[in-house]
């Protein structure tokens, strides 16, 4: 259960993140790192959703088998 608050904590943090980079780079004032951050954060966030439905899947497998 705190894993998953983490989890939505750190999905909150990186969405801020992405929102803040995607600014920069829609008011055409963005550098290389502004373009590399963004696709990072996009990268994190996206890996970080697709465990949490890994997770999500793999405990309703457990609850069901029982």
């Amino acid at each position: 259960m705190k894993s998953s608050y983490l989890a939505l904590g750190f999905l909150i943090v990186l969405m801020i993140n992405c929102i803040r980079y995607f600014t920069y780079i829609f008011e055409q004032t963005a550098s290389n790192y502004d373009y590399l951050m963004f696709t990072m954060n996009i990268i994190a966030f996206l890996y970080l959703v697709t465990m949490l439905i890994v997770q999500s899947n793999k405990k309703t497998d457990q609850t069901v088998k029982k």
